[in-house]
């Protein structure tokens, strides 16, 4: 009381009203720079920090320009192109992308038709039918891109078969270089002529047996 009445004794009610809505004020003004540091949207959250996009996946791969093009058996490479995200693997290794898993079981070539026997399984949340427009599975030789007509089996979710694709390529090209590169996309991708996810497969491709007479 002594302490109350040393402070507003002296004080007119004016003075004490004054004084009590200066310091109402500054605890707004407290409360309110706080509340702005909290909502501050420049501030990130750690869940926002941990939180990873394909894109960002992407970013972070070293460009293909930087790295071998020849994997070993058993490797993975990742690299990215300017438009895309590749992923290289050797005959026999499987391609983990984000929907597919897919593997060639067998290479072979009669004449200018090359045989593909493959292994894929669906990651994805929904039945898919590989190589269902005809895009998602192609061949390169040469610089050339060569489409299958055919299309893989259908693949409920998170089950697997093995399938088998051909390609025509005409002018005895893949008995010339004997390699090839299988490239796939993901079933998200499947129809689009510039996928921002590819699978690459090398091959090399021997002649099927001649039988014997």
């Amino acid at each position: 009381m002594k302490l109350y009445n040393r402070i507003w004794g002296g004080r007119s009610r004016t003075d004490r009203f004054i004084v009590a809505l200066a310091a109402v004020f500054l605890v707004w003004l407290v409360v309110a720079f706080v509340r702005s540091d909290l909502d501050d949207p420049q501030v990130p959250t750690r869940q926002a920090a941990q939180k990873t996009t394909p894109s960002d996946a992407a970013s972070k791969a070293p460009p293909c320009s930087s790295v071998s093009h020849q994997p070993a058996a058993g490797q993975r490479i990742t690299c990215r192109t300017t438009n895309a995200r590749l992923q290289i693997v050797a005959g026999g290794t499987p391609l983990l992308l984000e929907d597919l898993q897919i593997r060639v079981l067998r290479a072979r070539l009669s004449g200018d038709a090359v045989q593909v026997r493959l292994r894929a399984r669906n990651e994805s949340e929904r039945a898919r039918i590989v190589n269902e427009h005809h895009r998602q599975v192609f061949l390169r030789v040469g610089g050339r891109r060569v489409y299958s007509t055919g299309t893989g089996t259908n693949l409920p979710s998170g089950t697997g078969a093995n399938f088998q694709l051909g390609f025509t390529v005409p002018g005895g090209l893949v008995q010339r270089l004997g390699t090839a590169e299988l490239a796939v996309t993901t079933f998200a991708e499947a129809d689009r002529a510039r996928p921002s996810t590819l699978g690459i497969i090398r091959l090399r491709i021997a002649p099927a047996a001649t039988p014997t007479p």
